[in-house]
């Protein structure tokens, strides 16, 4: 009896390995590398960090989970935080080659030590994305629903 089992114990460990690999790709257990870009706290450059961030299945939870750590900020203290603590996605739309993102005013917040300017802030967040995804082609970025600097911009609620 315990020679047949013995038998069966190689193919069956073969076995198990595979379907718990297949099961971690398809429920996002991989993790990916990502690379954020963040200012120097001096004012002056650009700096990369490398992160491992769990892979989802689809592109669209890809993409805004790489933006939900950017906006984290770094774990290198020699770097600065891209947009103010506090702002969040409020929504996100994939169209093709096309991402929409809809920030929280908080975005607008002056923060003590915060050097980045508003219009940086927006190419350093859309710089990021298109590191780490080629094939987006443009990303529109609003506030509150808002498109930043149009004539009709306000934060008034």
């Amino acid at each position: 009896m315990v020679k047949k089992v013995l038998r069966f114990l190689p193919a069956s460990l073969i076995l198990l390995f595979f379907i718990t690999a297949a099961v971690m790709a398809n429920t996002g257990f991989i993790s990916q590398r990502q690379v954020f870009l963040f200012p120097l706290d001096n004012g002056k450059g650009i700096n990369a960090e490398m992160r491992l961030i769990s892979k989802y299945r689809d592109k669209e939870n890809r993409i805004v989970h790489t933006v939900r750590e950017l906006l984290l900020g770094p774990s290198v203290l020699e770097f600065e935080r891209v947009v103010p603590a506090g702002t969040k996605i409020q929504s996100y739309i994939l169209d093709g080659n096309t991402l929409y993102l809809d920030f929280s005013e908080a975005f607008f917040d002056q923060e003590s030590g915060l050097t980045l300017p508003f219009k940086e802030r927006i190419e350093l967040v859309k710089k990021t994305v298109f590191l780490n995804y080629r094939f987006i082609r443009d990303i529109v970025i609003t506030i509150n629903g808002q498109i930043p600097e149009s004539p009709f911009f306000s934060l008034d609620s």
